[in-house]
């Protein structure tokens, strides 16, 4: 190895390292060429590198937290109404003599060279103000060191500007009861600082001695002095959330910013029944003759279902449940059936399978269609799960049936009603109860089964269809039942097993009693 070229700028180590020659302060190029003496003398190569040294330091400081186009700052105050002063970044920039520069900040040392810790202090590169009073600090890079740069603290106040809310984007707040998420608020102020991220990445300022937060319906959601929000309950229009400027002796402008969201439920357990919309509202404003497709998705996330029955409840002056549209969809491959206007404010859902895979946190089991029969009102719909099995047992059952939460809620017509929420409430309330008190019913009767009773537990439900199944494909054999379970399978009094006709036999029955 030679250097053929630039030998005053730099020289080879005895490993064949290039050194630079720090005595030189000129700019230029170094080659080096490696070639083959002893043999293959006519091959050769070599690679030109560049010689640069330092020629001076800059060092200046920056807001923080950084934003876009900050401005290079010498002062610190006061933040907003607080007692607590704005921080800066301090940045060490090597300039070299080729006219390339270099950010040496993560390399640096940083230190005070004048004044007192209790002005300013320095954590890294990061100042911090304390009192009102002038501080200076060097920056240091190997035995290299800047010029001071000199920071005044000041007694004086820079205010909020504006403010917009940046990390609440979704236009659904969606999830299971309790599902929090953050609000999150951008602050501009008035000497040209800025909050870019919100004030939540300002972990040295409390956000309530700057924000205040409100929901315009606390039923519905919730929001904390933190702006952290949790979602309670469906609603059937936008609500409204605000964030709100922290006024004090010197500021007495109104400054807010807000944010709509619509409120839609997920399940949260396992044998609930969500229905219409999964985002947006869970049922969208309509007009009299507007038919409504509501989609029914259950979920059973430990284990597969076997069998549910769904009762849901309309209110039939106002919306009418349109024939030969209540039909299985792709998350169900099972038994199905459905009944609807019988009586007419309650639409019926029942599927059974002897084993299946319809598995989740929303299983598309079903769908119906709805017409608007009115030129306004509030729809009430709600639904109580009669039953629900799963490969590991009953979730729901007669004795103990399910009031659905995901799926429950209001379908505006006409234009959004004036009706306060505690009438809202007391409606739907009102409808659940009078469900219940339909369907909490025991078919007991003493010296012999139920009819239709299969599985012999005393009450006639979708339960004996899936039973009936389960005998029918091996899974409950002959010794395991009695004979009046038996018989009582054997709807067409035919004499022999059961098979497909005494199953749907059995769960268009278990509808007329309904």
């Amino acid at each position: 190895y030679t250097v053929t070229s630039g030998s005053s700028l730099a020289y080879l180590d005895g490993t064949n390292g290039l050194i630079a020659n720090l005595s030189s302060n000129n700019v230029g190029s170094v080659t080096v060429t490696v070639t083959f003496p002893t043999s293959y003398t006519s091959i050769s190569g070599s690679i030109t590198i560049s010689v640069v040294s330092f020629s001076s330091f800059s060092l200046v400081a920056y807001p923080y937290p950084s934003y876009s186009n900050q401005p290079i700052i010498n002062t610190l105050k006061l933040i907003h109404c607080t007692n607590i002063y704005q921080k800066a970044t301090l940045k060490l920039t090597g300039y070299l003599n080729d006219g390339s520069t270099y950010d040496l900040t993560p390399y640096a040392t940083f230190s005070i060279y004048s004044g007192s810790t209790s002005i300013a202090t320095i954590s890294s590169s990061i100042v911090t103000g304390i009192s009102p009073g002038v501080i200076s600090f060097i920056g240091t890079f190997g035995w290299l060191s800047s010029s001071d740069y000199t920071i005044t603290v000041l007694d004086v106040s820079t205010y909020v500007s504006s403010i917009s809310i940046i990390g609440f984007p979704q236009s659904t707040l969606q999830g299971p009861i309790g599902y929090q998420d953050s609000v999150l608020v951008a602050i501009n102020f008035d000497d040209g600082s800025k909050f870019q991220n919100g004030i939540n990445s300002v972990s040295w300022i409390s956000i309530p001695s700057m924000l205040s937060f409100t929901s315009s319906n606390t039923d519905i959601v919730t929001i904390d002095s933190n702006g952290i929000v949790t979602l309670l309950n469906n609603y059937y229009k936008f609500v409204q959330l605000t964030a709100t400027v922290t006024t004090c002796s010197g500021f007495s402008t109104s400054i807010s910013a807000v944010k709509q969201a619509y409120c839609n439920l997920d399940p949260s357990t396992d044998g609930d029944a969500d229905l219409g919309s999964s985002t947006g509202p869970i049922f969208s404003l309509s007009q009299n003759n507007d038919l409504i497709h509501i989609d029914v998705r259950l979920r059973s996330t430990s284990s597969p279902i076997l069998a549910f029955q769904l009762v849901i409840s309309i209110d039939s002056s106002l919306v009418l449940a349109q024939t030969g549209t209540c039909v299985a969809e792709s998350g169900w491959t099972g038994v199905f059936a459905c009944t609807i206007n019988d009586p007419p404010n309650e639409i019926l859902i029942t599927g059974s399978a002897a084993s299946s895979s319809a598995q989740g946190s929303s299983v598309l089991v079903a769908s119906f269609t709805l017409k608007v029969i009115s030129n306004s009102g509030l729809v009430p719909i709600t639904g109580v799960m009669k039953k629900f099995t799963t490969s590991k047992g009953d979730i729901c059952n007669f004795t103990n049936p399910c009031d659905i939460i995901a799926g429950k809620g209001y379908l505006p017509i006409g234009s959004y009603p004036s009706k306060s929420l505690y009438e809202e409430k007391k409606q739907i309330i009102e409808t659940t109860l009078s469900s219940l008190k339909k369907i909490k019913y025991n078919h007991q009767k003493s010296g012999s089964l139920v009819a239709g009773d299969a599985n012999g537990d005393g009450v006639f439900d979708i339960g004996d269809v899936l039973y009936t199944q389960q005998y029918f494909v091996g899974v409950i054999t002959r010794s395991q039942i009695s004979d009046d379970q038996y018989n009582t399978m054997d709807t067409t009094c035919s004499g022999g097993d059961p098979d497909g006709v005494d199953i749907q036999l059995l769960l268009f029955c278990n509808f007329i009693i309904l």
